[in-house]
């Protein structure tokens, strides 16, 4: 994921700057730190953002790729796992893009 800029309502924002993930907790106010097994159902990862809080922010180096997942809860009330598949760096530049698996449960 390489994100420049991001709207006040995003739920997800990656500073490629100082190469830091953040979770807007005002725009999803739930996130929680997730298994890389991806939850069976939405209502699953409901309950792991919920009861699994993840930091604010996370430094890029802190996130490992095949271990790194997590389970958000968005404002408009959809539910989504990211796992980190993959880290590319750019020859040298301390800000690498960020490749993530997503599942996306929907509100009905």
């Amino acid at each position: 994921m390489h994100v420049d800029e991001v709207g006040d309502g995003d739920d997800l924002k990656y500073d490629d700057m100082y190469c830091d993930l953040y979770f807007r907790k005002a725009s999803a106010p739930f996130v929680g730190t997730a298994s890389t097994r991806q939850p069976q159902t939405g209502e699953e990862c409901s309950k792991i953002a919920q009861t699994n809080a993840a930091p604010g922010t996370i430094k890029v180096g802190d996130l490992k790729i095949g271990q790194s997942a997590f389970c958000v809860v968005t404002d408009s009330g959809n539910i989504a796992w990211i796992s980190l598949v993959d880290v590319v760096s750019h020859g040298g530049r301390e800000n690498p893009d960020l490749k993530f698996d997503l599942t996306l449960w929907g509100r009905s």
